[in-house]
């Protein structure tokens, strides 16, 4: 089963501050993702995206993302995984008010070493 990579990018609303949006990140990363997920937060320091943020998702396989989410949207699973964990979406509620709406894409691991 071949690993996911959910990659979303973010620039910040005018008027935000860095160290706000780096404290909601920070306060999102602290609460625990649903099983076969992991994520971090960067910003790029260098090339043509310097300064925009991204939220990286590792996931363990598109089989377990597909039982979260499909294309269409979250299936009931994801639905009850959020009912279950409120406090995940009140986090990620305060980094996304301060952020654009974010570009996003996932990534199908198709060669690695």
């Amino acid at each position: 089963m071949a690993k996911v990579y959910g990659c979303w990018e973010f620039r910040l609303r005018p008027g935000v501050t860095e160290a706000e949006f780096e404290q909601a990140a920070r306060e999102l990363v602290a609460h625990s993702g649903p099983a076969g997920w992991s994520g971090a937060f960067g910003k790029a320091d260098r090339g043509t995206r310097m300064g925009t943020y991204l939220m990286l998702f590792e996931i363990d396989s598109a089989e377990i993302r597909d039982q979260f989410a499909t294309a269409e949207g979250f299936t009931a699973a994801g639905e009850q995984w959020f009912a279950d964990n409120p406090g995940w979406n009140v986090a990620y509620d305060k980094l996304t008010a301060l952020a654009l709406e974010p570009e996003w894409a996932d990534y199908v691991v198709f060669a690695s070493k």
